[in-house]
C-alpha cells in the first residue's frame, strides 16, 4: 500500500538513501483530485472566518467551484483507467460529465449503467448548471422589491439543492451544500454503482500512474483539521480511504 501526502499536510514524500553519486528518477502523473479536495475545505474554512463580506463571498465561490471540479476530475480519471485508444478517448473526453460516468460503468462492468433516477444523480444536473453559470458567465436577472425605505432583492434558488443560482450571491452555506452534494454523488457512484471498496476508490483517484488501476493500493494523507471541518459540515467522504495527520 503506497501512501502519498498532500502538500497541504506540510509533509513531503521521503526517498530511501542512495549510493553516493547515484541519481534517482521516477516518472509520476499528478492528478488534481487531492488538491481540489483540500482547496475546497481550506477555502470554505477561511470564508467562514472572514469578517469582510466581499472576502467571504470570494472565498465561498472559489470553494464551491473546487468542489464542483472534483466531479470532473473523478470522471476524467475513470475514463483514463479504461485505457482507450487515443481517438476514442478524445471523443469521450469532450462529453458532459454525466455521460463520462455512464460510459465508465457500461464499459467497466457488464449490465451496469448510471441510475439517472437516483437523487444524487438528479442533483448532479443542478451542480452542472451551477458550474456552467460560473464558467460561462452571462447576465443574471435580479428582481428588486421596493418598500417604504429600501429595495430588496430575493435570490433565486435551485429546485432540489436550494443553492443560490447567481454566483454573485454564493455564500458559505451554498458552498457547504454543494460540497455535501458532490461527495454524496461520488459515494453513490463508487459505492453503489461501481461497488468499490474505499481502498479501490483511493487507488483510482490518487493514482500517480499513467493508466490508473483501482486495485493498486494508494491513499492520500491530509491534515487532521480537514476531517474535523468535514464532520462539522456533515460531509461523508468514507467512500474513499484517506489518512489523517496531526500537526
Amino acid at each position: 500500500m503506497k501512501e502519498h501526502v498532500s502538500r497541504k499536510a506540510l509533509v513531503v514524500k521521503h526517498l530511501s538513501s542512495l549510493p553516493v553519486g547515484a541519481v534517482a528518477t521516477e516518472e509520476t502523473f499528478d492528478r488534481p483530485f487531492a488538491d481540489l479536495f483540500a482547496d475546497s475545505v481550506w477555502l470554505l474554512r477561511h470564508a467562514e472566518r472572514a469578517t469582510d463580506d466581499d472576502i467571504h463571498g470570494t472565498l465561498s465561490r472559489e470553494s464551491l467551484m473546487a468542489s464542483l471540479f472534483l466531479l470532473e476530475a473523478a470522471a476524467n480519471t475513470c475514463i483514463e483507467s479504461l485505457d482507450l485508444v487515443s481517438a476514442v478517448f478524445g471523443e469521450i473526453d469532450r462529453l458532459p460529465v454525466l455521460a463520462k460516468y455512464d460510459i465508465y460503468l457500461r464499459t467497466r462492468f457488464r449490465r451496469r449503467h448510471l441510475d439517472r433516477g437516483a437523487r444524487p444523480v438528479q442533483a448532479l444536473r443542478e451542480l452542472k448548471a451551477l458550474r456552467d453559470a460560473y464558467a460561462h458567465p452571462k447576465p443574471q436577472k435580479v428582481v428588486w422589491e421596493q418598500s417604504a425605505e429600501s429595495l430588496t432583492a430575493w435570490p433565486q434558488l435551485t429546485a432540489m439543492l436550494k443553492v443560490r443560482t447567481n454566483p454573485h450571491d454564493w455564500y458559505s452555506d451554498d458552498a457547504v451544500i454543494v460540497m455535501r452534494s458532490v461527495h454524496a454523488f461520488l459515494s453513490h457512484f463508487f459505492r453503489e454503482q461501481c461497488r468499490f471498496r474505499p481502498t479501490h476508490v483511493a487507488g483510482l483517484l490518487f493514482s500517480e500512474e499513467d493508466i490508473p488501476v483501482a486495485e493498486r493500493g494508494t491513499t492520500m494523507c491530509f491534515d487532521r483539521s480537514i476531517r474535523l471541518d468535514l464532520k462539522r459540515w456533515r460531509i461523508d467522504v468514507s467512500y474513499c480511504r484517506l489518512c489523517w495527520l496531526s500537526n
